[in-house]
């Protein structure tokens, strides 16, 4: 009798205890469920493992523990970039039979964002390859307004991310050279300015501040060659005016009145006096007739020669030292205020002007040829 009472009293608690499990294991699977409705995925997945304390081995508990876990793995996947590991996760939270409709809808919400995200960056990267292109071959304003188009688009995931940083890096790198380039035109147009006006020193020193800037990338490439191009031609120019200066300085040393050798006899009878400008060689032969007028049109100096050729070289000059020269193979030299005054006092001049105005009357020089024998 006693034994049949103690085996009811063990089989009441057994199916108390039993009913008491199933209400908890319900409880906890309700539970689950309902943080799975709301997203709340690590609560729905502390519920699912109480259930299967409640229940060992429940399918329906650990399939969803399951795919809470997949789902977990593809959110922590995308928030690293791993956008392919992220893409296995939700397939299989999808793929997973008799799976929540909550977790499926959201790891297809999670797939399309994939593919947002995924179709950001290929675009971005290849419109940014676009922009170096356009950076490259010195289109600066086309690249910005690209730029700017890209940089509205939404560039927070972690995947994209960087690509922002590249975007902005990359702009303010053509924005940087596109001000370059516009002080660069400035400088040539300034070169160019200072090389009509013949300031080969001045356009050199602009060029020399040009080329001190970073003129390295591809877009700036081209003002570097016109820099060092403008670079050798002022060179070159000054060294052709510097020559041309001083041919004209060694050309200006032959101008002014000359006389012969035989200047140096007491009597001035006979002696040549030569008057040389830009315009003429006049030469006359005191107290004769003999007159040479050569009207200059054009003259070079020969400096290694030592000549200065008058006509295309009808008539030669050749420049002993500052004070001498040669014509008609005699030898002149340089008249001196000693000489001048002899000249006044031999001939009865009141001043040198007037002696000069005398000699080298124009009416007589025009009609004057050219004698062979001076």
């Amino acid at each position: 009798m006693k034994k049949q009472m103690y085996t009811t009293i063990i089989l009441c608690f057994l199916v108390i205890l039993l009913t008491a499990c199933n209400q908890a294991y319900k409880e906890a699977m309700e539970n689950g469920k309902e943080a799975l409705s709301t997203l709340d995925y690590e609560t729905a997945h502390t519920y699912f493992e109480e259930a299967l304390l409640e229940k060992n081995a429940d399918e329906e508990a650990e399939m969803y523990m399951n795919q809470i876990e997949e789902m977990l793995d593809g959110i922590s996947a995308m928030d690293e970039g791993e956008m392919i590991k992220a893409e296995e996760a939700f397939d299989e939270v999808i793929a997973t039979s008799h799976a929540s409709d909550e977790l499926i809808k959201e790891a297809e919400a999670k797939l399309e964002e994939i593919e947002n995200i995924t179709s950001t960056y290929e675009e971005v990267t290849e419109k940014i390859e676009e922009v170096e292109t356009l950076h490259n071959d010195g289109m600066y304003k086309e690249s910005l307004d690209t730029i700017e188009k890209m940089l509205e688009k939404d560039f927070t995931h972690p995947y994209v991310k960087e690509l922002h940083t590249t975007l902005t890096i990359l702009e303010k790198q053509i924005k940087k050279n596109e001000k370059k380039r516009k002080e660069i035109d400035k400088i040539i147009d300034e070169v160019a300015a200072h090389e009509q006006d013949k300031a080969y020193d001045a356009g050199l020193k602009a060029v020399e501040e040009g080329l001190e800037e970073d003129l390295t990338h591809d877009s700036l490439k081209e003002r570097e060659a016109i820099l060092k191009e403008l670079q050798t031609k002022l060179k070159n120019l000054q060294e052709e005016e510097k020559i041309k200066q001083e041919q004209e300085t060694y050309m200006k040393n032959v101008e002014g009145i000359w006389v012969d050798d035989t200047v140096k006899e007491d009597y001035l009878s006979g002696v040549d006096i030569c008057k040389i400008n830009v315009e003429a060689v006049s030469c006359v032969t005191m107290e004769s007739d003999n007159i040479f007028h050569l009207e200059i049109y054009e003259r070079k100096a020969n400096m290694e020669q030592h000549q200065v050729l008058m006509n295309d070289g009808e008539f030669v000059i050749t420049v002993t030292d500052e004070n001498n020269i040669r014509m008609f193979d005699h030898h002149y030299t340089r008249v001196t205020n000693e000489i001048e005054q002899r000249f006044l006092d031999d001939f009865g001049y009141d001043s040198v002007d007037e002696f000069y105005a005398f000699i080298f009357n124009p009416e007589f020089l025009e009609a004057a040829s050219m004698m062979g024998d001076m």
